[in-house]
């Protein structure tokens, strides 16, 4: 990972360590408020994005079905009476996503301003949270209505991560979080995104960088092993090739890319669905995964995670 990847990646591991309140997919499916902050959960996490999208059934569902006396379990009945009711959804990105076509508010800024406005929510949402100079009458009146409408819900969300790279987008996102904790001690949610499976516990582990490995290449190794990953995708061209021109290269992975193309010894591995094993998840838990086809031939797992 990059130099910048593997330090906002720490911070994920920092905010969930102090965090009693980590969201599963369960808990974002049952928010009944979500502020998604400086991230698109349809590309990095399209799971959660699914999740977001129910999210945003809960306080309809509550205000308009279940006063009806409809069960919830009653599908269509539920659909009929909620129509295109929904809940309290903010997303706040540097462009706009996918999630803006279910989103109360919609609002698009670069990442350090969209931490700053984050920073405002905090400070609107508990006065003991660090307050923020310089904002606009729009940015501020915009904060208070987004503070309001976490603030009321039994069950907010916050959902941030890595994508954007910004630290302090991340602390942002950990004061709305914990401001959100004063408010409403018991409901409360954090998510953090990750950008790959197992990310967060190489982050957990305190795996090094890129620039790190090419500043031991400089001083002499003999070969550099990539498990599945390509490293022209984490850093640019340059400090990938000087990385490279200063020791062997084995690439294990099922798929085509920058990186076997040059490598010294290329070996084929089975792919996720051909093998098993453990990782840990966004939630930095250690999640199983199963294989759902046998592998071809001889191909074998490239070892990531744990075989038992």
């Amino acid at each position: 990972m990059s130099e910048q990847e593997s330090e906002a990646l720490k911070k994920c591991v920092e905010i969930l360590g102090k965090s009693a309140g980590i969201a599963s997919v369960r808990d974002i499916e049952h928010s009944d408020a979500l502020l998604v902050l400086g991230e698109d959960p349809v590309n990095t996490a399209p799971r959660l994005a699914l999740a977001a999208i129910q999210a945003s059934r809960q306080k309809p569902i509550e205000e308009i079905a279940k006063k009806l006396k409809i069960p919830v379990w009653l599908d269509q009945p539920v659909r009929n009476a909620v129509q295109d009711a929904k809940g309290p959804i903010i997303n706040a990105t540097p462009f706009a996503t996918s999630i803006d076509t279910i989103a109360t508010i919609s609002h698009r800024a670069a990442p350090d301003d969209l931490a700053r406005l984050g920073f405002a929510i905090a400070n609107a949402l508990n006065d003991a949270a660090p307050s923020i100079d310089g904002l606009t009458p729009g940015q501020k009146d915009l904060a208070k209505a987004i503070a309001q409408m976490l603030s009321e819900a039994k069950r907010p969300t916050v959902i941030a991560g890595a994508t954007c790279g910004s630290i302090a987008l991340l602390e942002a996102a950990a004061d709305v979080y914990a401001a959100l904790s004063d408010v409403n001690k018991a409901g409360a949610k954090i998510c953090l995104i990750v950008p790959d499976a197992n990310s967060l516990g190489l982050a957990m582990f305190g795996a090094g960088n890129l620039e790190d490995a090419s500043a031991r290449a400089r001083q002499g190794l003999d070969a550099v092993i990539v498990l599945e990953n390509d490293l022209y995708r984490r850093a640019s061209s340059k400090a990938v090739d000087a990385l490279f021109s200063k020791t062997r290269v084995i690439s294990l992975d099922s798929l085509e890319n920058e990186t076997i193309a040059d490598a010294d010894i290329v070996l084929p591995c089975a792919t996720f669905a051909e093998s098993q094993g453990t990782l840990i998840n966004n939630e930095g838990r250690a999640q199983r995964y199963f294989k759902v086809l046998p592998p071809k031939n001889e191909v074998r797992r490239a070892g990531v995670g744990s075989e038992t």
